[in-house]
């Protein structure tokens, strides 16, 4: 067979069983960017990190029965259970309900004018 048929194969057979679910990576992104925005990175990381080590135990649990298919099937479950985490997180987070942001510190020995400068800006 022509290798660029297999990669073309592959590649297809990829997209028919993620592609259903970019929609749900693009509602669990911007959940991460709201956990972000209030600076939240503990729970935007946890939520991140738990995704990741999902995806590479369910790729080496799904890859004997299923393949290169059940690699691919990882991805989805992985998002999901992530994208239920960032919108529980993002619906205990008070500033959300007050609809303003969390207070920043000040920086503290800030060498460079500008440096301080930014911050104060994004503050």
């Amino acid at each position: 067979r022509d290798p660029s048929a297999d990669a073309v194969a592959s590649g297809t057979a990829f997209l028919y069983i993620v592609a259903p679910f970019y929609v749900m990576i693009a509602a669990k992104l911007a959940a991460d960017g709201v956990l972000r925005g209030t600076g939240r990175m503990k729970q935007f990381l946890l939520a991140t990190f738990t995704d990741l080590v999902i995806r590479v135990i369910l790729s080496y649990l799904f890859s004997g029965p299923f393949g290169y298919a059940g690699i691919w099937a990882s991805w989805p479950i992985g998002w999901f259970i992530a994208f239920l985490m960032a919108t529980f997180f993002c619906l205990r987070c008070k500033e959300m309900k007050k609809g303003r942001r969390r207070q920043r510190q000040k920086p503290r020995n800030c060498k460079s004018e500008h440096v301080a400068s930014f911050r104060a800006f994004l503050v």
